[in-house]
């Protein structure tokens, strides 16, 4: 690669992730993100999802790209929100033509294990509720977070990319 070409990518590529930044930055004060292991999952779907979020177009082509077909696709990601009775940490909804995918993520603060017989029970009616209404409903831990951001991410944004 020419010096020149590459002095151009890096530049570039600076200013795009000032801008991720800036707006990340403006998105979890205007949710009002206090959580530091929300703040890190809600860092993890934005970067996976930005360019999602970017482009509202994807166009399906031909081998000798002939523009065949011109797909809309839309992308949310909610903090707090309310469905039904429950509040969730996260919704992410995915649009295209043919459906809706809707993911909720939960951050519980411990795994399942280490829950009370109360709060156990409050998840599953919570979850079941929710995936008989049709959302995907994940689960991670703090330290999964903390560990690992990204992939709790990836298993999300998988189950609209698959």
């Amino acid at each position: 690669m020419l010096a020149n070409v590459k002095y151009f990518l890096e530049a570039v590529s600076k200013r795009q992730a000032i801008s991720f930044e800036t707006k990340i930055y403006a998105l979890l004060d205007e949710w009002d993100i206090q959580n530091p292991t929300e703040q890190f999952m809600y860092i993890a779907l934005c970067h996976l999802y930005w360019d999602l979020m970017n482009d509202y177009f994807i166009y399906k082509t031909t081998k000798e790209g002939q523009v065949v077909e011109k797909v809309m696709l839309r992308l949310a990601i909610g903090h707090a929100v309310k469905i039904g009775e429950f509040e969730v940490d996260f919704l992410v909804i995915y649009k295209t033509k043919k459906e809706d995918v809707r993911i909720v993520i939960e951050c519980d603060d411990a795994p399942a294990s280490q829950k009370g017989d109360e709060e156990k029970m409050m998840d599953e009616v919570k979850d079941k509720a929710l995936k008989e209404d049709g959302y995907h409903v994940l689960r991670f831990t703090r330290e999964q977070i903390l560990t690992d951001p990204l992939e709790c991410a990836r298993e999300a944004y998988n189950l609209i990319t698959d």
